[in-house]
């Protein structure tokens, strides 16, 4: 899969404050996290979705992909557990990133 296309949310970064941001455009959610790294979020039913969803509160699906955007495309998955909060607030992804494993 290929996840270009962010040079409008790289236009937007926040400056080195350690401090995880969430920047929303139309189509997309990134995190900008405590490390400063970029990383486009999706939900997607399994790892290996071929249609990764846009995140949202009310999502009812498996996984939270996160796609690191200024490396190799690494990606991580979260996978949530029962009744689990799917908000889209910094903290909480910041958290989910945090508790992710390289897919």
């Amino acid at each position: 899969m290929h996840y270009g296309g962010v040079a409008a949310a790289l236009a937007v970064l926040p400056g080195n404050d350690a401090v995880p941001r969430v920047i929303r455009q139309f189509t997309s959610i990134f995190l900008v996290s405590h490390a400063g790294e970029l990383w486009r979020v999706y939900d997607a039913d399994a790892p290996n979705s071929v249609d990764p969803q846009m995140p949202c509160a009310g999502s009812q699906l498996a996984c939270r992909l996160f796609v690191a955007l200024a490396r190799d495309e690494q990606l991580r998955v979260h996978r949530f557990a029962e009744r689990e909060s799917h908000d889209i607030d910094p903290a909480v992804l910041q958290a989910q990133l945090d508790d992710s494993q390289l897919a």
